[in-house]
Parts: C-alpha cells; sequence; structure tokens
C-alpha cells in the first residue's frame, strides 16, 4: 500500500498500486504505520500478539515502538475518523469508500489452541476451536475462518455464528489437565513462544536452565488465571547479547505439577 502523511493521512491498501485490480479485500484490526523497517522477528511478535496490542511498549522482545509514527486500533476506528492512539497526534479522515455502517470493534470470540506443531508425513494432532459469546450482541450474525497452513496445502475452515437468544456468561476454559508444549520454533534464533495450559487458577513458575542446570532466566513467577498461556523467550540478554548456542531446558511448576522440555538455540 501506499500512505502518505503530510499533515492529514491518506492510505491506499492493495497488493500493489500499479495493478489497480488486486486491492485489500476484508476487514482491519489494527492499523501501525512505522518510518523504519521491521525484522521478521518484531513483525512475528506482533502477529502472535494479535488485534489490540498496544505497540507504544516494548512487548516481549518487540524493540520497534521507536520506528511507530502511527497506531489505529479497531476501538477507536469508528466511521470517517481515525484516532491516532500512539500518542503521537496523526489523527486522520478515512474518505473515498463506502461503509457498512461503522468501522466497530468486534470481541475476540473465537480463539484457537494448538495452532502450531510440527508434524511429519501421516502424524495428526487435535486442535481446539473455542467460542465465547462474552460481549457479542444478539440478532447478529458472527463470521470467522480457521485457516490451517502446511507445507502441503492451506484448508479454510468457515465459522459461522448466529447469536439469537438472551446471552449467558459461562467460562469458555475446557481445560482438565496441566500441560506444557514443544517450543516454537525449535531450533530458533533468537525468540521462541513456550506456550502451557492450566485447568484452574494457580501460582506458576516458569524457568529457562542450561545443560548442567545454570538458571538463565526466570520468564516468570506470579499468580496465573486458569486457561491456555504462552510467552516468548528473548535469548538476547538487557545489554542485547545473546546466550551461547546449545541446548536449553525450559521448566515449568505449579503446585504440585512439574514438567520440563527442551530447545536448541542455533545461530
Amino acid at each position: 500500500g501506499l500512505v502518505n502523511l503530510d499533515g492529514a493521512i491518506h492510505t491506499y491498501l492493495g497488493a500493489d498500486m500499479r495493478d489497480l485490480v488486486d486491492y485489500y479485500q476484508g476487514w482491519i484490526n489494527d492499523l501501525g504505520i512505522f518510518n523504519g523497517k521491521l525484522t521478521d522477528d518484531d513483525v512475528a511478535v506482533l502477529y502472535e500478539a494479535g488485534p489490540g496490542f498496544n505497540m507504544t511498549y516494548d512487548h516481549d522482545g518487540y524493540s520497534g515502538s521507536e520506528y511507530l509514527v502511527a497506531f489505529y486500533p479497531m476501538k477507536n476506528m469508528e466511521g470517517t475518523i481515525l484516532e491516532d492512539g500512539s500518542g503521537n497526534d496523526h489523527n486522520g479522515v478515512i474518505s473515498g469508500a463506502s461503509w457498512e455502517g461503522d468501522l466497530n470493534y468486534v470481541p475476540d470470540w473465537l480463539t484457537v489452541d494448538g495452532y502450531i506443531n510440527w508434524l511429519s508425513n501421516g502424524e495428526s494432532d487435535p486442535f481446539n476451536i473455542m467460542i465465547s459469546t462474552s460481549e457479542l450482541s444478539v440478532n447478529t450474525t458472527y463470521h470467522a475462518s480457521v485457516i490451517v497452513v502446511s507445507n502441503d496445502q492451506t484448508a479454510v475452515l468457515p465459522v459461522n455464528l448466529n447469536v439469537n437468544n438472551n446471552l449467558s456468561v459461562v467460562s469458555p476454559i475446557l481445560i482438565n489437565e496441566y500441560r506444557l508444549h514443544d517450543a516454537y520454533p525449535n531450533p530458533f534464533n533468537p525468540i521462541t513462544t513456550l506456550r502451557y495450559d492450566l485447568p484452574e487458577d494457580s501460582f506458576v513458575t516458569f524457568e529457562i536452565y542450561d545443560v548442567i542446570g545454570r538458571k538463565i532466566k526466570s520468564l516468570i513467577s506470579s499468580n496465573r488465571a486458569a486457561g491456555y498461556h504462552s510467552i516468548n523467550w528473548d535469548s538476547t540478554n538487557d545489554y542485547g547479547e545473546s546466550v551461547s548456542t546449545g541446548m536449553y531446558i525450559y521448566v515449568i511448576q505449579s503446585g504440585n505439577f512439574i514438567q520440563s522440555k527442551k530447545m536448541v538455540l542455533l545461530k
């Protein structure tokens, strides 16, 4: 797309403005504008954080906020007015487009567990699609898709939700056991994502050790709510230096539950 900042903001979203054909089609969750190139790792962190991510803060290793010019979260996008959520005062106006009503915020009513895994030919691994009706409106139809990507093919699973009765809020948590997932990516450099499941609210410690048992990093030491959780480990320290290439062990403890897994840092 093309973005011009000249006191107001003008945006054109498309695959390439020169072809005049393959324009962007769909919905905008968040719009972030930067004056510098982000690394692949920065983009990955923003993607994993999901809609509504506040790009004005350093979050789990993301260090590109200094390049942020403007940030427009969906919650602030109503009508034709864009409100800059970054505090840089780059407000603007949408023009030249026809909208089906205002760009109203839609809560994250669909979530997927087990969304990343390494599988060999013939292997399978289940994943859960969970729906929460909290914050949804009655007499409304919601549409979403779960996209499963592999080396061989891409499958699109449509999910349509018709809300036509009074809603009651119930816990969407369906976890019945503790679980520590494999790191992804693994091997990695320098950031990997570590996921774990909690069937109940509990105090959690999550730590990184080297192969001789020395503690490298304490990621969590606090109470956590029941549910599906993830945390990124950036193998660089506070001075920008990375730990050595090799195998590391990540350990989670919650009450009587203790589990560990291995991951490899390759440079």
